[in-house]
């Protein structure tokens, strides 16, 4: 990406803005994260914050319920082990349901 920066400066822009990343998640707006948890379920949300940073662990959970929070901090708390390919495909289902929503017109993801 850094030798794309520097031969096509305008085409690495455009490839920054469409990469979204989970941790990405932490940089939306709170309204965005209440839509998205609606849409998609905790065993899921819980296996992609697993091994989250406590940022953005705090940014979902501070956009749900008090009691879904409370459960899904908990068993995030737990010292259940997930594998890196659960985390990583509960992180990428995530990110598919907000692209899906986005296309569907019920949010708007800044590019960042």
């Amino acid at each position: 990406m850094e030798t794309l920066k520097v031969e096509e400066p305008d085409f690495a822009e455009t490839a920054m803005r469409s990469m979204f990343t989970f941790d990405d998640f932490a940089k939306l707006p709170d309204e965005t994260i209440r839509i998205l948890s609606e849409a998609c379920d905790d065993p899921q949300l819980l296996i992609a914050l697993k091994d989250s940073n406590n940022h953005l662990i705090d940014k979902i959970l501070n956009n749900l319920t008090d009691k879904r929070a409370e459960i899904i901090r908990t068993e995030i708390e737990r010292e259940e082990f997930v594998s890196l390919e659960k985390s990583f495909q509960a992180m990428n289902n995530l990110i598919d349901i907000l692209r899906r929503l986005e296309r569907n017109g019920k949010i708007i993801i800044e590019r960042f």
